[in-house]
């Protein structure tokens, strides 16, 4: 039975979840907020040292490597990213509209946001952001 190794990066630190068979291993290391695939391969380099297996020979007995990232949720809740935008085709941009959060299922941004700001929280994109491109070939509708 091969290794399965579960990675989350956050914020600060990028934590890793490891096992084979019944034995288990938890490692964490920094978070490179600049390059993520750093902190995702030394938490690979962690793992394998946690067992002590050299680094070619845990690669190739992992199963599976499970990746997943809070630092995009992060930015969500918080309302500190990088703007976003949608691509739409020409003509169509009235037909895809934001809408507030509560609307759109994520009640608990809204909630989260209600809480800490007194006031309704906006859609997560403007619809000055939709931008729309020609398609080519041309399609009929």
């Amino acid at each position: 039975m091969g290794f399965t190794v579960d990675i989350d990066t956050g914020g600060t630190f990028t934590d890793g979840f490891v096992t084979r068979g019944d034995q288990f291993r938890t490692v964490k290391t920094p978070t490179t907020p600049h390059d993520l695939t750093v902190c995702f391969m030394e938490c690979i380099k962690e793992s394998a040292k946690a067992f002590a297996v050299p680094l070619g020979d845990f690669l190739y007995d992992t199963d599976i490597i499970r990746f997943s990232n809070t630092i995009g949720t992060n930015s969500i809740i918080q309302r500190d990213g990088p703007k976003i935008g949608l691509i739409i085709t020409a003509g169509c941009e009235g037909c895809v509209r934001p809408r507030p959060a509560a609307a759109s299922g994520r009640w608990w941004r809204a909630a989260w946001w209600r809480r800490s700001t007194k006031k309704p929280a906006p859609p997560a994109w403007s619809a000055g952001c939709r931008n729309g491109i020609k398609c080519w070939p041309p399609h009929s509708r």
